[in-house]
């Protein structure tokens, strides 16, 4: 039974169901009273983890010539990772409470539906947006591309934490490649789920 997403065309069914464990997993490991859980289109890679943007500048010497810069940011200033809104399927928005969780009856957006320059999105912190909160991206079409990714932002006061694991189908779903975490974490999450 699927309580924090829901199974769409494209979505392997055993990979929903790991989806969900960890979900489970993670709002009974952490302390925060707001879940947000956010559907990609397709899979996203390790490189969005801290990813807040491109800024754009002239040349001091050739005016005419604009530089482009890509913008990651230290693990304490992660801002909202830019992905273009049609990539944004489906934002959920729970509350957790020692006793209970229940999906917010009006709930934020933190994603927004028209495309914005990186240079404002630079400037949506996480913290800002929700000072104690669990943000949960996962990827769609995990049944045709055999392959899936999640990324996990925790914010907590003045503290941002932050990592990522993709996930390949053979037989079964297996751990690919992890990024600020380590993979005992993952299996102790997912024991008996999937082969490591």
């Amino acid at each position: 039974m699927s309580f924090f997403t829901r199974i769409e065309s494209g979505d392997d069914p055993e990979f929903m169901g790991l989806l969900e464990q960890f979900i489970e997993f993670l709002t009974g490991k952490i302390d925060r009273p707001k879940l947000f859980v956010i559907r990609v289109d397709n899979w996203f890679d390790h490189k969005w983890l801290g990813f807040a943007g491109k800024t754009h500048r002239r040349h001091e010497e050739f005016p005419n010539i604009v530089v482009s810069a890509a913008r990651w940011y230290p693990r304490d200033e992660f801002t909202l990772p830019p992905f273009s809104p049609n990539r944004i399927l489906d934002q959920k928005e729970f509350d957790l409470d020692a006793d209970k969780i229940t999906q917010a009856t009006s709930s934020t957006k933190i994603h927004r539906s028209k495309k914005t320059p990186s240079s404002q999105n630079i400037l949506r912190n996480l913290r800002e947006l929700c000072g104690r909160g669990l943000f949960i991206w996962f990827s769609s079409q995990s049944s045709p591309n055999g392959r899936a990714s999640m990324m996990v932002y925790q914010t907590k006061d003045d503290n941002v934490g932050g990592w990522y694991v993709s996930f390949l189908k053979k037989d079964r779903w297996q751990v690919n490649q992890v990024k600020n975490i380590k993979r005992d974490i993952v299996a102790d999450a997912f024991s008996g789920f999937y082969e490591k």
